[in-house]
């Protein structure tokens, strides 16, 4: 018996079909929206967080120099007196001058270490900065400023303008209890001011007020130092001292 040969099966086999490498354009308008929302939360949270740090940054520099202003103003308008300077020629003067733009001012200090129980300063305006001329002698407002003894403090800068005015105790037919006058002159008002008030207009637009009462409003406080008890040498007053800056003095 014959065996007939065995034929090969020629099976043909199906091409696997490959999934073809990639993103629709569905997916990537997904992921591109997706990723700009993130993108605009992550923006408003910085602006947020910008604006909050520039406001703090505001109120502290705001803080800093209103402090300053302060501690300025508590150590000499607080402390005024009426200090009356008698020459050798026997002429008696007020160590005070009241303007609307600058001020010469006599005041009560601490006294330890053998140190003078006075403080003398001059608050003007220059190169849009607060200053404060300083000493623990005299600064006499009838003598040129620098032919005198002094050290100058900045207490303050970005200053559009200042502007003084003084207390006194209103006319009868006023209504008022007190009022305010741009100037002090002494033989109008044959006394020492009531108050002082100190107004700072900044350049930024915003406007700040300082009002002390002085520490002596009466007609029969007066204190009296002859130019012979009191030399004229130059000294430093801590108490203004720590109102930032540095000195300045001129001979």
């Amino acid at each position: 018996m014959t065996i007939p040969p065995i034929r090969k099966c020629r099976c043909r086999k199906s091409p696997r079909r490959r999934r073809q490498a990639g993103f629709t354009l569905l997916e990537v308008m997904a992921a591109t929206a997706v990723l700009a929302m993130v993108g605009l939360v992550i923006a408003a949270s910085l602006n947020a967080f910008y604006r909050s740090w520039t406001r703090g940054e505001k109120v502290a520099r705001e803080l800093e120099r209103n402090r300053a202003v302060d501690r300025v103003v508590d150590e000499l308008f607080r402390n005024a007196v009426p200090l009356q300077w008698e020459e050798e020629l026997g002429n008696v003067e007020y160590v005070f001058q009241g303007e609307q733009d600058e001020l010469w001012i006599a005041a009560l200090g601490r006294s330890y270490g053998g140190r003078t129980p006075f403080r003398f300063g001059r608050l003007y305006l220059e190169d849009d900065q607060l200053r404060c001329d300083y000493a623990e002698t005299p600064l006499l407002p009838w003598i040129e400023i620098k032919d005198q003894q002094y050290e100058t403090l900045t207490i303050t800068d970005n200053v559009q303008s200042i502007q003084f005015a003084y207390a006194d105790d209103a006319e009868e037919d006023s209504g008022n209890a007190i009022e305010f006058y741009d100037e002090w002159d002494e033989e109008e008002h044959d006394n020492f001011p009531l108050a002082i008030l100190l107004t700072i207009e900044w350049k930024d637009g915003s406007r700040e007020c300082w009002l002390r009462r002085t520490a002596a409003n009466s007609y029969n406080t007066e204190l009296s130092v002859s130019q012979r008890s009191v030399g004229l040498g130059g000294g430093s007053a801590d108490g203004l001292r720590e109102g930032g800056g540095g000195p300045g003095g001129r001979p």
